[in-house]
């Protein structure tokens, strides 16, 4: 009996330096495929000869009314919640020509719209892409002749983001109250954000905005201690800069986004046309303070959930 017993302690031996190996092995596995995880940003990079919209989704993603032409990179991430299809949608807008609002077919012709996707560059010292590609050019319609107004829209496939992130997918849909008392909770609302950052207690901003902040780790790979040490070190800075600096509430309209799920007032006024209406200015500096309201199922609270 005693070598049955030494043979399977023995048997018991290796089966548990087995079992550590494979433990060991799966941990490594799990650290390389956290080190090899690609930190993936999509992007729409436009060249544009004319004021223009931008959305996905039904969610505004800029809104540029200059004259001049416009070259610029807009991150997606942010509204993205998970991978699938999206819905990209541009409105082109006139110009002046011979006392009349119009586009141009050759504004159209130099303009361009593409969907891009780049990794975060985490070495010091080379900028903030890497693996840089096209995916998609999103093809503008040609024109032959002056038109009012231009607006078309493209599907995208989305297939490598490694989070998935609730953002407003369980929110109430705003579009179904009615508009006018929706208009006054949402304006009730900014002025108390307005009046908090204008008496130096940012804290309050900040604590409606903490869903935000969570999902910003994921969408923007951000490390959480130094997420925490951003809201800290933003907290700081506005209690120096928004005391005694916000613009009043005024001049504004509302704009449902999401379709319903998102809202915010957006200032009407020419100098800040179509920005967020919480505003501070130091200086000649203005900042537009991130104000996107979303209400989730169940609350009577809006909570700051985009810029």
């Amino acid at each position: 009996m005693k070598y049955k017993l030494v043979f399977l302690v023995a048997l018991l031996s290796l089966f548990s330096c087995a079992q550590q190996q494979k433990n060991r092995e799966n941990k490594l596995a799990k650290a390389e495929k956290i080190l090899d995880k690609k930190e993936v940003i999509y992007s729409i990079s436009v060249q544009i000869d004319m004021p223009f919209e931008l959305y996905v989704n039904d969610i505004v993603l800029a809104k540029e009314y200059s004259k001049s032409r416009k070259i610029m990179g807009i991150d997606i991430n942010p509204y993205l919640l998970k991978n699938g299809t999206y819905t990209v949608k541009i409105r082109l807008l006139p110009l002046e020509e011979n006392n009349e609002m119009v586009i141009r077919p050759k504004d159209v012709a130099t303009s361009f719209v593409k969907l891009v996707r780049y990794e975060l560059q985490r070495e010091p010292m080379m900028g903030r892409a890497k693996n840089y590609k096209v995916l998609e050019e999103l093809p503008l319609p040609q024109i032959d002749t002056v038109v009012p107004i231009l607006e078309t829209e493209w599907e995208i496939e989305i297939t490598e983001l490694p989070y998935e992130i609730k953002g407003w997918s369980n929110s109430q849909d705003l579009s179904k109250m009615n508009r006018d008392e929706l208009e006054k909770e949402v304006k009730d609302f900014y002025v108390l954000l307005r009046d908090e950052l204008n008496s130096g207690n940012p804290e309050v901003y900040f604590d409606y905005a903490t869903q935000r902040s969570l999902e910003t780790i994921s969408f923007n790979y951000t490390d959480k201690d130094k997420m925490q040490q951003s809201i800290l070190d933003n907290n700081n800075l506005y209690k120096l800069k928004a005391k005694g600096t916000m613009y009043p509430i005024e001049n504004y309209k509302l704009f449902i986004y999401g379709d319903g799920k998102l809202c915010k007032l957006e200032r009407i006024d020419e100098a800040n046309l179509g920005r967020n209406c919480l505003i501070r200015k130091n200086g000649k500096v203005k900042t537009w303070i991130s104000s996107m309201l979303h209400k989730p199922i169940g609350s009577d609270t809006f909570e700051i959930i985009r810029k």
